[in-house]
């Protein structure tokens, strides 16, 4: 049979579950055909508890051996989940690149970043112009996040760190590690863990409840509003959700394109990587 749904309180509580949500005459069989359907975020006429799918089953078994014994990270690793990253480093390596008066990429570049990067039979239309192109962009507005570019009148140039970095995948991986496991924000620091325990577990919540997991995460840390008495806003902890899994996915951490979708299974370097963000928390709790 399937697993006990989460939060059902064990074994024993989830065979309650399951039998008040069979018995239509139960006395609390509505109140607990809710609280599947908003747990699980699907019909009650879907759910059958005596389901097993073996594949499935032997899919997370391979993966928990692989989070148990990931192996060392190789040459090729690196080169698989900096990938994007490198070549835009090395893009701007010798001279720069140059931007249109708006202050944007021009579009001869960006249209050749995503045909060199393998992106435009992923991306509806044909990416030219920066500010309608996201992977390009937000790829971009990530390496000047991370101090490796910055913008010098009508050009983005590398930084000393950036220049340092770009010719040793290496400590350009070990450095992206250091940047996601020491977020700038306390918000941050909480929702991080969060993400990159989903990811590697399979355990992400249901798409309609990520923030509602986040939400009740912030306030559980102290977190507030700036007044000091607000309740975080469902609405920040999606922003929150969103900025972080943006960030994650600037990396190739998945088997294919990951920037467009965020249900694809982590390639072996991707799972190398987040077990090394992981590790740099030094025992923090997730």
């Amino acid at each position: 049979m399937r697993g006990p749904i989460e939060d059902s309180r064990g074994v024993g509580g989830y065979a309650n579950v399951v039998a008040v949500v069979s018995n239509p005459n139960h006395p609390e069989h509505r109140e607990a055909v809710e609280w599947l359907e908003f747990v699980t975020q699907e019909r009650v006429s879907k759910f059958d508890p005596a389901a097993f799918d073996l594949e499935a089953i032997n899919g997370q078994l391979r993966s928990l051996a692989q989070r148990c014994w990931p192996g060392e990270v190789t040459t090729a690793d690196q080169q698989a989940v900096l990938g994007p990253i490198l070549w835009f480093l090395n893009e701007a390596r010798s001279d720069g690149l140059p931007l249109t008066s708006a202050g944007y990429l021009k579009p001869a570049f960006v249209k050749r970043a995503m045909t060199e990067l393998g992106w435009d039979d992923e991306w509806i239309s044909a990416g030219r112009v920066e500010v309608s192109t996201p992977p390009i962009r937000n790829l971009r507005e990530h390496l000047q996040e991370w101090k490796l570019l910055r913008k010098l009148k009508d050009k983005l140039l590398l930084t000393p760190k950036g220049r340092k970095l770009v010719g040793d995948p290496a400590a350009l991986w070990d450095f992206l590690a250091d940047q996601l496991a020491n977020p700038d924000t306390d918000a941050e620091k909480i929702a991080t863990p969060l993400l990159v325990h989903w990811e590697l577990t399979g355990d992400e919540p249901p798409y309609g409840l990520r923030d509602q997991v986040l939400q009740p995460a912030l306030h559980q840390a102290g977190l507030r509003t700036r007044s000091g008495h607000g309740e975080i806003p469902l609405s920040w902890a999606t922003d929150l959700y969103y900025d972080i899994n943006r960030s994650l996915h600037r990396l190739e951490l998945w088997e294919g394109i990951s920037w467009g979708r965020s249900d694809q299974k982590l390639s072996d370097a991707g799972v190398k990587f987040l077990l090394d963000v992981q590790s740099r928390w030094d025992g923090r709790n997730v």
